[in-house]
């Protein structure tokens, strides 16, 4: 049946997903407008194509059972550390609590067992990629981002 194949479930989730971002698109000026309005157009495209894709593999893949073997564990793992993450931005400040989200999203979601050197590496990758984003916008576009409220 076509309704419990993935290609089918993840078009309709793509309409949802589009849908909602174009909820309030027309309420913009002309020039802010513009580029949601383009995304949108792509983002349609790409919608109809996954439609396309699910009428063509109509034999494919079920979703119940390509849902047997999804790791819905890993899945709230993810879930609960981005709800923590949420909770320290204010206190520890960007940089800090996305460095840790980051570090800690890439141990959780790792594959293979953990050792001293996949954890240096992950944390070196990580505070390369926040520093990254620290020159962007300190350096590149002049914003400061607030520290937190444990830094003075």
């Amino acid at each position: 049946m076509i309704f419990l194949q993935r290609e089918f479930m993840a078009a309709v989730c793509m309409s949802l997903l589009t849908a909602l971002f174009a909820v309030n698109v027309s309420d913009l000026s002309e020039e802010a407008g513009l580029l949601p309005r383009l995304l949108i157009c792509f983002m349609a495209g790409v919608n109809i194509l996954q439609y396309v894709l699910a009428l063509y593999r109509r034999g494919g893949s079920n979703l119940l059972e390509a849902l047997k073997g999804y790791p819905f564990p890993l899945v709230l793992k993810l879930f609960a550390l981005t709800l923590a993450y949420i909770a320290v931005l204010l206190p520890l400040g960007f940089y800090a609590a996305s460095f840790l989200y980051f570090w800690a999203g890439s141990l959780l979601a790792n594959p293979t067992p953990l050792n001293g050197r996949i954890v240096a590496q992950r944390a070196l990758g990580c505070a390369l990629f926040v520093g990254g984003l620290w020159l962007l916008f300190s350096w590149g576009l002049g914003v400061l981002i607030p520290l937190g409220e444990i830094w003075p």
